[in-house]
């Protein structure tokens, strides 16, 4: 029995109207907007351009070398809690709209290859692969329960990552910059097409290696800078807290060392993959082995916390409906696979073959607070993935 779609759309229409969830609409300037106007600025021939891509790339302008700053996690929330005269507020020139899922793994990949996660393929952090049999934490490239090398079961990115990265076609000098511990991983490597890296210890040492490559170039550049810190700290204290301020504060004080290195010398453009918002440990509902639930599905819950992605096993569809309404119908609408696609969640072109089987045949949407998935690794306060305008709503920062 294939899905039946039990009547949750009404329910989330009413959240998008009453605004307590924002609609993904491709209309709004969002980053794959700001994603494709890079690519264009930086050569890449052939690059579909939309109004909102060609208004971003007008307002960033040409320049010989370009910077592009990715804060994981900065929302618009923390930007605005800003005074109107501290650096990132009053630098910031507009409001995009991260991609749904609001998360790292979809929206990066959205940034790396100017493609809704509809297209790139890459849905959530946890994304089954059903060529594989297999989940995998995209990112990291493991397989999600051994925490093994995903490339140990035969996975190989150009399957597990169909979506063709902007990187390769640029034209410019390229320089990525990021953490040691993500230094030269499969993803970075995917998403940046071999270019030249560095791998930082302390995001002083990350600005530094961006300033002295520009200082020593003779052609127009490329630098890409990747800061996970105000994310790291929002997922284990929460939006409130002394952690997260001290991230912005480090993340602030980089930038701005940034600016005053490149005296003017480099256009800087930043911007965020989503915010967060918290998720009280009350409203965490964790299905461990023995619950009714799995007993329901051909594979676990895949994809992401706030949006949980769900394939049923066979004949079991309406008995999956029945029961996950009975016990989330106040916190999740369930939406089938082609319900999301209608409406356009993933992005505005009809979702892939292989995004549709990625995701399997239901999508939880969380409508307040809420998140369902297996027992996490480490406890968390602070998440992202889903339609709460804190989680969608990101900057668009000029220097």
């Amino acid at each position: 029995m294939s899905p039946t779609g039990v009547g949750d759309v009404p329910r989330l229409l009413a959240a998008f109207e009453d605004g307590s969830l924002i609609r993904p609409d491709a209309a709004v300037a969002n980053t794959v907007d700001l994603a494709r106007a890079l690519a264009v600025l930086c050569g890449v021939k052939g690059q579909e351009v939309g109004p909102n891509a060609r208004r971003i790339a007008e307002v960033i302008g040409e320049h010989e070398h370009l910077v592009f700053v990715l804060i994981d996690g900065l929302g618009m929330n923390l930007v605005e809690r800003e005074g109107p005269d501290e650096f990132l507020r009053a630098h910031t020139v507009m409001e995009l709209r991260s991609v749904f899922p609001s998360s790292t793994a979809p929206a990066l990949t959205s940034i790396a290859t100017g493609l809704w996660p509809g297209e790139h393929g890459v849905p959530g952090w946890w994304t089954y692969l059903p060529a594989y049999g297999l989940t995998a934490t995209v990112l990291p490239f493991i397989e999600r329960f051994s925490k093994k090398d995903a490339r140990a079961y035969g996975v190989t990115p150009d399957v597990a990552f169909p979506g063709v990265a902007l990187g390769p076609r640029m034209t410019r000098q390229q320089l990525r910059v990021m953490p040691k511990r993500i230094h030269g991983s499969v993803y970075s490597r995917y998403s940046s097409g071999d270019a030249p890296s560095f791998g930082y210890g302390s995001l002083r040492a990350g600005v530094e290696a961006a300033c002295a490559f520009i200082e020593r170039a003779t052609e127009p550049t490329w630098t890409y800078l990747y800061a996970p810190f105000v994310d790291t700290a929002e997922h284990e204290h929460g939006i409130d807290s002394k952690g997260v301020r001290r991230a912005m504060k480090l993340v602030r004080s980089r930038v701005e060392m940034l600016t005053e290195r490149l005296r003017g010398r480099a256009r800087i453009v930043l911007t965020a993959d989503h915010g967060q918002i918290d998720v009280p440990p009350g409203q965490q509902t964790e299905l461990r082995e023995s619950d009714p639930l799995l007993r329901l599905l051909r594979v676990p819950p895949s994809c992401e916390p706030r949006t949980p992605a769900f394939h049923a096993a066979a004949g079991k569809h309406t008995e999956f409906e029945r029961v996950f309404r009975e016990r989330f119908a106040g916190q999740f609408a369930l939406l089938t696979t082609d319900e999301a696609d209608d409406l356009c969640l993933f992005g505005p072109a009809r979702m892939s073959d292989g995004t549709r089987r990625r995701l399997g045949d239901y999508v939880g949407i969380a409508l307040r607070s809420y998140t369902v998935s297996l027992p996490l690794e480490t406890a968390m306060i602070g998440f992202h993935g889903g339609l709460h305008p804190d989680e969608v709503r990101v900057p668009l920062v000029l220097v």
